[in-house]
């Protein structure tokens, strides 16, 4: 089931994206090292999957769908040759799905966790959620 509302902390929003990820599809997301990243975890969750070719794109679609199922309402869609992208919103939380070649590696610096068979570069499905209330009294 999805989180409550009043109950969606970044575990809350780590457990929709496992299961929407699951429905759609995909490999499990990695997620990266919540210690050193903006927020400490408290505001924000960051995974991949690593996986190539156009079935990305309609796993994602499949994925979206769950999380929209799950109580997410897409509020922003692109898409171009190189890949796709949703803007998901759900009470503070504003959680981006993106597709193709760069992914989150590209745009924050992840800091893989050990064991992890990262190397910076991807292709793939990435997951960027931020809770906008964080530090701002509200959350």
């Amino acid at each position: 089931m999805a989180a409550d509302e009043a109950t969606l902390t970044p575990d809350a929003v780590r457990n929709d994206v496992l299961a929407a990820a699951d429905v759609g599809g995909l490999e499990q997301p990695e997620f990266a090292d919540k210690a050193s990243l903006p927020g400490a975890g408290r505001c924000s969750v960051f995974g991949e999957v690593d996986a190539s070719g156009a079935s990305d794109r309609e796993a994602a679609q499949r994925t979206v769908g769950e999380l929209k199922r799950r109580g997410w309402t897409v509020t922003g869609q692109m898409a171009n040759d190189g890949g796709a992208g949703w803007e998901l919103h759900r009470s503070a939380w504003t959680l981006s799905v993106l597709t193709g070649t760069g992914g989150l590696s590209d745009q924050i610096v992840m800091s893989p966790t050990e064991g992890s068979s990262r190397t910076g570069e991807s292709a793939g499905v990435s997951f960027l959620g931020l809770d906008e209330a964080c530090g701002s009294g509200r959350g």
